[in-house]
């Protein structure tokens, strides 16, 4: 097992009654999570989306207890850093456990792991294309 390095240790908040962030190794493949950003990853005997609160450098856990993510979701953030010193602020001061507050702050399709809006492709045809005949363009 190789040694973990600087900053290498995602704080995922997780939507679940625990007043606490859970600690994970990056994904095997793809690019490093960052904060902001939402990651699939294993909790307990199922699968869950969590959104990565802040990188460490050390973990409570003993090293050979750290899971790895399953998978980073988001290429980029979804959330600034100022949104994400709001929902820590808005889970101490209400005493409410911060993934519970992540969660409340996502659209559901975003709590999903899903896009929030789909990928909509738009053909257009110009005035070359709609004099070209039909049949002769199938045939290619």
């Amino acid at each position: 097992m190789s040694p973990i390095k600087p900053h290498a240790i995602l704080r995922v908040a997780v939507n679940v009654p625990l007043s606490r962030l859970f600690d994970y190794r990056p994904p095997a493949a793809g690019a490093m999570p960052v904060p902001g950003s939402r990651v699939l990853v294993p909790f307990g005997r199922r699968k869950a989306v969590g959104l990565v609160i802040e990188l460490a450098d050390a973990s409570d856990l003993p090293p050979g207890k750290l899971r790895n993510a399953i998978a980073a979701i988001d290429e980029a953030p979804l959330l600034a850093e100022s949104d994400l010193r709001l929902l820590k602020f808005t889970s101490d001061y209400y005493h409410h456990p911060i993934g519970e507050v992540v969660a409340a702050a996502l659209p559901a399709l975003l709590r999903q792991g899903r896009a929030l809006h789909p990928v909509a492709e738009m053909v257009a045809v110009t005035d070359l294309g709609e004099a070209a005949e039909v049949e002769a363009l199938a045939a290619r």
